[in-house]
């Protein structure tokens, strides 16, 4: 997002749709009847996340909480902002713009922020560094027994918007100092707050620190959560997992009959290059533009590499068989020259592609027979004219293409796609040498069937926190993330639904399960 359109945001949100905010909170107050009281011992820690949308799901976690831990919620910033960003801050509170309204409601306490200067342990943390000899070595850091090797790489590859790590660069080693001195100030505030849960927005880069001490510190209540899901992260689970497979299985007969033919209507209407949950979440750019007329790209069998943002958090499902999506991308254009019996594409997100095609006409120079394609270069377009074969880490090209029959070959065991045969991945670089080798003779199982699961439960199966999301964000457009959101939930809201919502996530909480998907 520009900062044009950050500035445009902020002030419709704090003007026209300021309303809306304050019925919302007023709403918040009146049904929750917030307990003022701040002599509680326990506290559960709720990220600052400036997401009018993702505040709903905020409440009730916090008020189920709250209630089995009879805890006070601290409001916090993860990371430590500029000097700047605190004067904002304090800018917006002082002039009663929205944030005053969150903090109000959620805590009875001031803002918590990182001090880093009382992060006392930091320095024999950062001593660590001295063991790293590869960028592989990053992801393998632990601080006091916790793996957030992760959070380095992947917080350091967003702050600088950059696509791969020097690690012997002076920039590496500030970073890397700054990410010591945060970790031994939420370690130090979490062992001696009586800190019971920890629900935070992403649980990367780092803002998932808090996290990832809460969980290793025995706190079995640690969440990320938005408005579509809410999931339990554990030793177990620190990064996301969709079990698709499972959760379809869940349903009903009749629920799953119903569902494979609303997946197959949505999934229809978006290789016609129709709007469908996906593509108005931005998940991806019009389907319907076709290749620049007067470039032969496409010939006979066609391989195409299809990339991710090099600085968009690459470990969120985990490691991969790469330290990154540079060093992914290196190795396959290298890999590419041993196999001139296809002909080599590229394409490059349409979302990160002017940012990042300096990078990767960089990386190309010595590999000309790797051809990237334009920008607005549709997979349906490709689909018709014929791809053999797709290479990517964990990407949605993956469902895509077994649509149509074309299989893919990802470079990681820790994918969207897990329990599901229409793709073929490796766990090492030897393991990722294999298949590339013998992409001729491999075999997969596609079927539809199970595309549609994949497909209904990840994006079909929307929000039912509202009786027809889809329905609103195709109303509002790219307003869905305002408060205008609540002038509907205010308006389908009722006791009963209020009830059933706690209900559930009462029992979620109580429960071991790793999800929570707020679905009837």
């Amino acid at each position: 997002m520009n900062h044009f359109i950050k500035i445009k945001k902020f002030i419709l949100d704090n003007t026209i749709y300021r309303k809306y905010q304050i019925k919302y909170f007023n709403h918040l107050h009146k049904v929750f009847k917030k307990d003022n009281s701040q002599n509680k011992k326990n506290s559960i820690l709720l990220e600052l996340y400036p997401s009018w949308i993702s505040i709903i799901s905020f409440t009730y976690l916090t008020f189920v909480l709250s209630r089995k831990y009879n805890a006070k919620t601290i409001l916090y910033l993860p990371i430590r902002p500029s000097k700047f960003k605190i004067f904002y801050y304090k800018f917006l509170k002082k002039f009663n713009f929205s944030y005053l309204k969150i903090e109000s409601f959620y805590s009875n306490e001031k803002l918590l922020i990182p001090d880093l200067d009382k992060a006392s342990r930091c320095k024999s943390y950062f001593a660590k560094i001295k063991k790293i000899k590869n960028k592989s070595d990053i992801l393998k850091i632990k601080f006091e027994g916790i793996l957030i090797g992760d959070l380095i790489y992947d917080g350091y590859l967003k702050k600088h918007e950059t696509y791969t790590i020097e690690i012997n660069s002076k920039r590496f080693r500030e970073y890397f100092f700054y990410f010591c001195k945060l970790f031994a100030f939420w370690f130090e505030y979490i062992k001696k707050n009586n800190v019971k849960s920890v629900i935070i927005s992403h649980p990367v880069y780092e803002n998932a620190i808090p996290l990832r001490i809460s969980y290793n510190c025995g706190n079995k209540d640690s969440f990320s959560s938005g408005i579509h899901f809410t999931y339990r992260h554990s030793k177990k689970y620190p990064y996301i997992e969709y079990d698709v497979k499972n959760n379809f299985n869940k349903l009903s007969i009749f629920k799953k009959k119903k569902a494979l033919i609303l997946s197959a209507k949505n999934l229809n209407r978006k290789f016609k290059g129709l709007k469908t949950m996906d593509t108005l979440l931005g998940e991806r750019m019009p389907i319907t533009q076709k290749i620049k007329k007067g470039k032969n790209y496409l010939l006979n069998n066609n391989i195409l590499i299809a990339i991710h943002s090099f600085s968009d958090a690459p470990h969120v499902f985990g490691n991969t068989v790469f330290a990154d999506n540079y060093e992914w991308l290196r190795f396959l254009a290298k890999e590419s020259k041993k196999n001139n019996k296809y002909n080599w594409l590229l394409k490059v997100h349409p979302i990160f592609y002017d940012k990042e095609i300096s990078i990767v006409n960089n990386i190309l120079k010595e590999y000309p027979h790797i051809k990237i394609l334009p920008k607005f270069a549709t997979h349906q377009e490709l689909i018709k004219k014929g791809i053999r074969f797709v290479l990517t880490v964990y990407g949605s090209v993956a469902y895509e293409y077994a649509y149509f029959g074309i299989p893919s070959i990802l470079a990681t065991k820790n994918h969207p796609y897990k329990k599901y045969n229409f793709v073929k991945d490796a766990r090492t670089i030897n393991e990722y040498k294999k298949l590339l080798a013998n992409l001729e003779n491999l075999k997969f199982t596609f079927s539809k069937k199970e595309i549609l699961e994949y497909y209904f439960i990840r994006f079909v199966r929307v929000n039912k926190l509202f009786k027809n999301y889809y329905k609103i964000v195709q109303i509002l457009g790219s307003d869905y993330t305002s408060p205008l959101i609540y002038k509907f939930w205010l308006k389908e809201y009722n006791e009963k639904k209020n009830n059933k919502i706690i209900q559930k996530l009462n029992s979620y909480v109580n429960s071991k399960d790793y999800s929570f998907e707020y679905y009837n």
